[in-house]
């Protein structure tokens, strides 16, 4: 099991982000769906090679830390 943990700005949460918005970064700026499609490409490396992947994002760590504690407890077989 891989879990990810995305930060809002540098993946672009979906959440936040619409894919057509234009995100200044600090070498250039980008598309959200550009982000989308290369983290999109490395999770699926990632099953390819017969892991388990969860994503967590930095918005659902600071909003409900327990429930995120919970979700990745649950992936990993572990009791809280």
């Amino acid at each position: 099991m891989l879990i990810e943990v995305n930060g809002d700005y540098w993946h672009l949460n979906p959440e936040l982000y619409k894919e057509d918005d234009i995100v200044r970064m600090p070498s250039k700026s980008v598309f959200p769906k550009e982000i989308w499609e290369r983290d999109k490409k490395k999770v699926n490396a990632a099953i390819e090679a017969g892991y388990d992947v969860l994503t967590v994002w930095e918005k659902d760590i600071k909003e409900s830390p327990k429930e995120t504690e919970r979700i990745i407890c649950d992936k990993l077989g572990l009791s809280l």
